[in-house]
């Protein structure tokens, strides 16, 4: 155990160098039409936020820019943002069986994805993406997809507008008719056409795509409660049982989460510290007490499966399964006759399965409720069975 502790704060302090803050140049342009060099938090915006950190040079003072009062901001090729007047159409339970929107006038902060005499734009909203585009003689316009649903078809049918929409105003020798009716509504296909018209046109062709983070490392604290029962095996009628109780502990575990493309689902592993220690005396014939003491420690391993459903830009739900491996070490159930000792229990490694919910908040910050599976923690033992349940509230901050 003192290996896997030692392991376990070098992870730490490996993660908190690498997760420094860093800064990349880039500028704003403000509704005054003056152009700022500056210096932004690094940070891959799938979404406008309100707010964004920044510098005016690297050694200076960190500044708030609130987007309210910008126009336009980037941080070189990795991202960037203009405001936009646009008319967009969103799905809803009052158009689910239309075929088109009913689109309303808004004022948007569109991602720019590519830049040339064709761009092409997204907006992110509750983890749903939209993608616009304009030409040097079209304003910009939504790209129009839309699932509807028709009373007597039991399938849902899809209005794929955005083929169209692009076969009408991307006219070149580089694209066919095929190219643009098998074209995908997906981000990196539709990254792909402008790139080809915009190199067919001889135009510049500008892609600001940040590589997708696809691993969050979490420090993840824990309160802990759980509860041992030790019974015997056999065949006689009165099966002696031991209840050590629910105890309170704390833990502590760092999660090394990679996400899907959607960023709904995700797989993690989460080396965990856990404790629980507990103690029971009886007394049994004259004044001999007969003593259980509990001292178990391990580093639990879950391998987690999540899911998550976004509220809005800053906050989500999920829900996840894991399968629970538990690696202990000189951990053991002592049984004692006054100060003779009458059995030594060790405990074993064992798998479980957890299941938990949760709420994110600025991806960053997390609450989960956990509950874990039976675990029987001396399984090896003819005489002995036993049952180890726990729940967990486990916090969580992002690092990296």
């Amino acid at each position: 155990m003192k290996k896997l502790l030692f392991v376990f704060i070098a992870l730490l302090q490996t993660i908190n160098v690498v997760s420094q803050i860093k800064f990349e140049k880039g500028y704003y342009i403000d509704k005054s039409g003056n152009k700022v060099e500056c210096y932004f938090k690094n940070h891959d915006f799938q979404s406008a936020p309100e707010t964004i950190k920044y510098k005016l040079q690297p050694e200076s003072e960190i500044k708030i820019l609130n987007l309210k009062t910008v126009n336009e901001f980037s941080a070189n090729s990795s991202y960037k943002f203009i405001r936009k007047n646009v008319e967009i159409g969103e799905a809803h339970e009052l158009n689910k069986k239309e075929k088109d929107y009913a689109f309303k006038h808004q004022e948007l902060f569109l991602k720019v994805l590519n830049e040339g005499k064709a761009s092409l734009y997204s907006y992110n909203k509750n983890g749903n993406e939209t993608f616009f585009f304009s030409t040097s003689i079209l304003e910009t316009k939504q790209l129009i997809f839309k699932s509807y649903t028709v009373d007597n078809l039991k399938t849902k049918q899809e209005n794929r507008g955005y083929r169209k929409q692009l076969f009408d105003n991307l006219k070149c020798d580089a694209i066919s008719f095929s190219d643009a009716i098998n074209l995908k509504y997906e981000k990196k296909d539709l990254i792909r056409f402008f790139k080809r018209y915009n190199e067919c046109e001889n135009s510049k062709n500008i892609i600001y795509l940040k590589k997708q983070k696809t691993f969050n490392i979490n420090l993840r604290p824990r309160i802990n409660n759980a509860s041992l029962t030790l019974t015997e095996r056999g065949d006689k009628d009165n099966l002696d049982s031991y209840d050590f109780g629910s105890k309170t502990s704390f833990g502590i575990g760092v999660e090394i989460e990679a996400l899907f493309s959607n960023n709904k689902w995700a797989v993690s592993i989460e080396p965990t510290y856990q404790k629980y220690n507990s103690e029971i005396t009886t007394q049994i014939v004259g004044s001999l007490d007969e003593t259980f003491t509990v001292d178990y420690s391990s580093l639990e391993m879950p391998l987690t499966l999540r899911h998550y459903s976004f509220i809005n830009s800053n906050s989500k739900l999920f829900v996840n399964a894991s399968l629970v491996m538990d690696f202990t070490s000189n951990s053991s159930i002592l049984q004692r006759l006054d100060e003779l000792v009458l059995d030594e229990l060790d405990i074993v490694s064992n798998l479980n399965v957890a299941f938990g919910v949760g709420y994110t908040f600025k991806n960053k910050y997390s609450a989960e409720l956990r509950f874990y599976s039976k675990r029987n923690v001396v399984n090896q033992l003819i005489d002995w069975t036993s049952s180890y349940n726990s729940t967990s509230i486990i916090f969580g901050c992002k690092l990296f």
